[in-house]
């Protein structure tokens, strides 16, 4: 059977004798780059004996893993702990991020943030943020709600279709002509798609 040869350095050592205790033995392996069986060896040989893997370490370590792609509340969300424990280990492993870490994390969570809050403005909720999201709510919801009718609706136009068959809203239209929203028969639309295809 083959057995690994490894030439351990004082630094190797040290980080074993400094990490054993709340780093699982395969990740422990894998940043000593060699075998369990080699790392169990090491440990018996330096008398080093692990504690039993609580939830509280386990989470710790699952926090060290994703700190430097993912934000507070991401981690929160994936581990199943809150923010503020997050931050706690955060501050005691002395983790950090690279300035282009940060602003890749920062730049997807507002995305995710503007996101939420178009469709909670599309649904009529008020935004639980000061993001402008939309340039005129009002119309925004309107459009909304007539698609749901069955008008159709181009993003980026404030004109909506309908067919013949579509049951009309006379209120809503003129409610949304008030917002600057215009009303034409499908044919309009189908006669534009065929002169212009990049307009669909």
């Amino acid at each position: 059977m083959y057995r690994q040869n490894i030439i351990w350095t004082v630094s190797m050592v040290d980080f074993i004798i400094d990490h054993h205790k709340e780093m699982n033995n395969t990740a422990l392996a894998g940043h000593l780059g060699i075998s369990l069986s080699c790392l169990r060896r090491k440990l018996h040989e330096l008398r080093l004996r692990k504690r039993p893997v609580t939830k509280a370490m386990a989470a710790a370590d699952t926090v060290r893993r994703l700190y430097n792609n993912h934000s507070h509340s991401e981690i929160a969300l994936l581990t199943g702990i809150s923010t503020r424990s997050v931050s706690r280990i955060v501050k005691k492993y002395h983790l950090e991020r690279t300035a282009d870490e940060t602003r890749q994390i920062r730049s997807r969570s507002r995305k995710s943030i503007i996101k939420r809050e178009k469709a909670r403005v599309l649904f009529g909720l008020p935004q639980k943020t000061n993001i402008k999201v939309v340039g005129n709510k009002k119309r925004v919801v309107l459009k909304s709600i007539l698609k749901s009718y069955g008008y159709l609706t181009i993003p980026g136009h404030n004109t909506l279709y309908y067919n013949e068959q579509l049951k009309r809203r006379p209120i809503r239209e003129s409610n949304g002509q008030k917002q600057g929203l215009q009303f034409q028969p499908m044919s309009v639309y189908l006669a534009m798609s065929v002169q212009c295809p990049s307009f669909t």
